[in-house]
C-alpha cells in the first residue's frame, strides 16, 4: 500500500480522482481524515464502544476479561469508504492500559488473498499479535496462553500432515 502522507491535496475539481487512493487507509490523525459521526443518523460510535464493555468517556474496560463477553463487530461498505480508518480510530482509541492492545493485521499485507484458508488468517493474526508483544516488553503473557496456542497449533499442524 501507498504511505498516505505521500497524497498531494486536491485545489481543483478534476484533481479530485487523481489526489485519492481508495487503497490506502487514513488515520484519525491524518489531515484528509474526515469524521463522519454527525451524518451517521442513528449509528454512534458509542454502541460499539458499548458492547465491548467500554466506558465511551475514559476509554477504560468496564468488564470482568473473563465475562465471556464474545461480541462480534460488522462494519460493510464500499471500497473507500471509510472502513479501515474508522477501525484505526477505534482501536487508537481502545488502545491502552486500561482497556485493550489493539493490534492491526492487514491481510493485503500479510498473506496472498488468492490462496488462503481460514487458518492462515489466524495464524497471521497471532504472528501479528506476538510481533506487537516483542516491541511491548512490559506485556508478560500467562503461560497457560502460550500452551494453549502451542496445543492448538500442533492440532492444526496434525490435521495438515493428515
Amino acid at each position: 500500500m501507498t504511505n498516505p502522507n505521500v497524497y498531494k491535496k486536491a485545489t481543483t475539481f478534476s484533481q479530485i480522482s487523481s489526489a485519492i487512493q481508495l487503497n490506502v487507509p487514513i488515520s484519525p490523525d491524518h489531515e484528509f481524515y474526515t469524521n463522519f459521526s454527525d451524518v451517521r443518523g442513528d449509528f454512534k460510535d458509542n454502541l460499539i464502544y458499548g458492547s465491548l464493555n467500554v466506558d465511551a468517556n475514559s476509554f477504560t474496560y468496564q468488564g470482568d476479561p473473563s465475562d465471556g463477553n464474545n461480541t462480534i463487530i460488522f462494519l460493510a461498505g464500499m471500497r473507500g469508504s471509510g472502513k479501515t480508518s474508522e477501525l484505526s480510530k477505534i482501536s487508537k482509541q481502545l488502545n491502552n492500559k486500561d482497556c485493550f492492545f489493539c493490534v492491526t493485521c492487514n491481510l493485503d499485507e500479510g498473506l496472498n488473498l488468492n490462496d488462503m484458508e481460514y487458518a492462515d488468517i489466524l495464524i497471521f493474526q497471532l504472528e501479528r499479535l506476538f510481533e506487537e508483544i516483542e516491541k511491548n516488553k512490559h506485556i508478560i503473557l500467562d503461560q497457560g496462553i502460550i500452551d494453549d496456542l502451542n496445543t492448538w497449533f500442533e492440532a492444526r499442524v496434525r490435521e495438515v500432515n493428515e
